[in-house]
């Protein structure tokens, strides 16, 4: 089998947008489990969207 630096990627990449149908992908392929997969999707979810600029919000206990 020949593979390319960018296969593995190409394969993750496959997996990675399937959310919880990827988790379970891999969860069935003996990788890990689907719990494991999609907390470190999540993690990585959250990590990226703290990086965006958002709109000034107010704590609903001062907006009252």
């Amino acid at each position: 089998m020949n593979h390319t630096r960018s296969t593995p990627n190409m394969r993750l990449n496959q997996v990675r947008g399937g959310g919880i149908t990827g988790g379970m992908r891999l969860d069935e392929a003996g990788v890990s489990s689907a719990r494991a997969w999609l907390a470190m999707q999540v993690n990585y979810d959250l990590a990226r969207e703290r990086e965006t600029d958002h709109p000034n919000v107010r704590r609903l206990t001062d907006a009252a």
